[in-house]
């Protein structure tokens, strides 16, 4: 199966065949692709900060342990 767009003269256009007849895109069909991108684009937001408070926790959680060890190695537990 062929298909292949690209955006010409202000619009985007497609076709099915390597040598097919450029057609313009569904107007319906980009707002849906801009709307899935956006969707996209907040979970990936939502992602990352996730990620990082993530990573801040393991960080607090490893410095913990290495404190709480030391203790331990020292004789200083409680």
């Amino acid at each position: 199966m062929f298909y292949e767009e690209r955006f010409t003269n202000g619009m985007f256009m497609f076709r099915n065949a390597p040598l097919g007849k450029w057609q313009q895109l569904d107007i319906h069909k980009l707002s849906k692709r801009l709307f899935e991108a956006e969707a996209k684009i907040n979970e990936l937001e939502r992602l990352k900060e996730v990620v990082s408070d993530v990573r801040t926790q393991a960080y607090i959680n490893g410095k913990n342990y290495e404190k709480d060890r030391i203790k331990e190695l020292l004789g200083l537990c409680d």
